[in-house]
């Protein structure tokens, strides 16, 4: 009978054993698929957001460049017809204001606000072009507009500079 009780304990404890074996890896298994996925999620962000970066330099830069020669319009040195050219023959093939929109709005909502204030710079630069359009087919001089047109630019152009230090603030903060 002794032999049999302990065969039950040796027994008991072999199974007691590889329950709590068990248990361990279960755990241990469970923390590495969760730091696995969070670094999967950490490095998607990382991506999401120097894409975002990228995009957002490139639009900056083909916005303002497209628009560069528009005080020699307004200062009548150029005609809005060779403006107008010089506006048609660049090429956007590296910009891509909707996934700036979709990327923002999907990983980084934080930077929304900053985005619209980069669409209300875009607009009121925006206006002055279309405000300038409209007094060069009416034969009207353009010098009003240089100054407010200069300004929106510099706006335009800050506020796309803010946009990238969140990004950057963003970035770094992903592994933190």
């Amino acid at each position: 009978m002794s032999q049999i009780i302990t065969a039950i304990i040796a027994v008991g404890g072999t199974l007691l054993g590889v329950l709590i074996t068990h248990l361990f890896m279960e755990r241990s298994i469970d923390k590495k698929y969760k730091l696995e996925n969070l670094t999967q999620q950490n490095e998607r962000l990382r991506n999401r957001g120097e894409e975002l970066y990228i995009l957002v330099s490139k639009w900056k830069r083909l916005f303002l460049a497209a628009h560069i020669t528009l005080p020699l319009v307004m200062q009548g040195e150029i005609s809005y017809n060779d403006y107008s050219d010089d506006l048609n023959s660049i090429e956007d093939t590296e910009s891509d204001p909707h996934r700036m929109q979709l990327i923002i709005h999907a990983y980084f909502p934080t930077l929304k606000k900053q985005y619209e204030k980069i669409g209300s710079a875009l607009k009121a630069s925006n206006k002055i072009i279309d405000e300038h359009e409209h007094a060069c087919k009416q034969k009207k001089d353009g010098q009003e507009f240089i100054k407010p047109f200069n300004e929106a630019q510099i706006k335009l152009h800050q506020e796309c500079e803010v946009l990238k230090e969140e990004i950057i603030k963003q970035l770094l903060a992903i592994d933190r």
